[in-house]
């Protein structure tokens, strides 16, 4: 069993502590109001979620828990207040994530487990788990016709939106953006979309958010049946199974939206595709990742 310490209020929170803790016989406790959701008491295994506090973590460790920090992202979090100072930085020191306290920790892709590996001693203890699905089953959409393109997720992590918004009316299409406070939200923002789109352009602000953020917005839409055309963030790369539309430049997103919106059979194999590699992210398969690292640390 597992112990998440997070904040309840912050989707990394809810996602990668409470709706895991739910799965693994585990319980979450919230670092803002210094109170637990489900069992009172600290597992043996403690993950601190998205931010590491050593204090806590220290008292923690003297009574032998093992101290996990899962890193989610952080370092991207890093390099904008950096560049909030410095708008010219583009990258940051991997080593301000950790902390000898720290036993083992969890990235979401890849690519942060090479960054981060030389800034910890031991490359076994970074463990690479992906964020799971909002839906907990892959579904399929009741309609055929397609009426609605849409992106879910921070309104600046959306590019081009009036382009696309326009070039999506032209298509006799409406266009839908959301940004959601909970899951209930996110489900219900899921319902309204036929066709997702994921847009960003890499410059020195981006380049931290395509390479290490997480997959759910993908991995959302492909679990719920919706053909998605996006930019290839690293984590789409690695757990999208190649069953999207790449576009990573406005061109060739309006290009790979006619050919979606247009081609029901083409959409109809790209959902066939994503449910196949929204499958493996499903919350069942990711908390049984989480059992994995137990037995391994």
């Amino acid at each position: 069993m597992i112990t998440f310490i997070g904040s309840k209020s912050r989707s990394s929170g809810q996602v990668r502590g409470i709706q895991i803790a739910q799965m693994v016989e585990g319980n979450f406790f919230d670092a803002d109001t210094n109170s637990f959701l489900g069992d009172p008491g600290f597992h043996k295994a403690v993950i601190f979620v998205r931010r590491f506090i050593p204090r806590l973590a220290e008292n923690l460790k003297s009574q032998g828990c093992k101290i996990g920090y899962d890193v989610i992202d952080m370092p991207v979090a890093n390099l904008h207040r950096e560049q909030s100072r410095s708008p010219d930085t583009t990258e940051i020191d991997w080593k301000t994530v950790t902390n000898n306290l720290i036993d083992f920790y969890i990235v979401n892709n890849r690519k942060s487990k090479e960054r981060l590996t030389p800034a910890v001693s031991d490359v076994t203890r970074i463990f690479v788990i992906p964020h799971h699905c909002a839906n907990k089953e892959v579904t399929f959409k009741k309609k055929q016709a397609i009426q609605t393109v849409g992106y879910i997720g921070l309104p600046d992590q959306l590019h081009c939106k009036d382009e696309i918004k326009s070039y999506v009316n032209s298509l006799g299409l409406s266009f839908f953006e959301g940004h959601p406070r909970d899951l209930r939200e996110c489900q219900e923002m899921i319902d309204k979309i036929d066709v997702g789109v994921i847009f960003l352009e890499r410059n020195n602000r981006t380049g931290y958010v395509l390479d290490y953020k997480p997959n759910q917005k993908l991995s959302n839409f492909q679990c719920a049946g919706i053909p998605t055309v996006c930019s290839e963030y690293e984590s789409f790369k690695e757990f999208g199974g190649n069953a999207y539309l790449a576009a990573n430049s406005l061109n060739d997103l309006k290009t790979a939206l006619g050919l979606v919106c247009k081609d029901k059979d083409f959409r109809d194999e790209l959902v066939k595709r994503g449910h196949q590699a929204a499958e493996s992210v499903l919350l069942k398969n990711i908390a049984n990742d989480y059992r994995k690292l137990l037995r391994a640390i």
